[in-house]
């Protein structure tokens, strides 16, 4: 899905497994608050790796690759309610939305999120369940911020700090904090 141009795939790592015997590096405690509160949204009992979620609303287990596909293709078939714009600037990247032709503005004011991530090379396991095994992972979460709200009246333009040179960018403009991705786009690290 990372090598997907029609998909933006975000891997956020989560803490809640570090008491089993090796400490993830690249995970975040808001990374498993904001699982959490995709699990309350959803009204499920508990969290579980590997989940996906796509497009803000379909919860899907990561290993089971027919449903997942399933999931996103329908979400490519929903329109986006924002286009956005992308671009980086001399001090920073410069985020413009426009409503989509149509759409109804949300609600209640759209959430802004800009997120950093990065390609790490590959690590080695030392302990748990996959001690050993070398991974690979894709497109890992390294920051992820509020930019603003976006009330879907009419175009609106947020701008964000440069990212490190290795970083990509992403901007989620979401249906609150966990709700339905209205619109989101990248920028691939330089």
């Amino acid at each position: 899905l990372a090598e997907r141009p029609d998909v933006i795939a975000l891997s956020l790592h989560v803490d809640y497994w570090d008491y089993l015997g090796w400490r993830d590096v690249y995970a975040q405690p808001a990374f498993s608050r904001r699982q959490m509160g995709y699990r309350d949204a959803a009204g499920a009992r508990s969290v579980y790796t590997p989940q996906i979620v796509v497009d803000g609303v379909a919860a899907v287990i990561g290993s089971r690759r027919e449903k997942v596909m399933a999931a996103v293709e329908a979400a490519l078939a929903r329109p986006d309610a924002v286009t956005l714009e992308l671009e980086r600037a001399a001090d920073g990247v410069r985020a413009t939305l426009v409503p989509a032709p149509g759409a109804r503005p949300p609600a209640a004011p759209a959430v802004v999120w800009f997120v950093t991530f990065r390609t790490p090379d590959p690590l080695t396991i030392e302990r748990g369940e996959n001690a050993g095994k070398r991974f690979q992972y894709r497109n890992v979460a390294r920051s992820w911020m509020k930019m603003g709200h976006w009330d879907g009246a009419g175009p609106a333009r947020f701008d964000a700090p440069a990212p490190s040179e290795d970083a990509g960018v992403a901007v989620i403009v979401q249906a609150g904090p966990v709700g339905p991705i209205l619109g989101a786009a990248k920028l691939e690290p330089r």
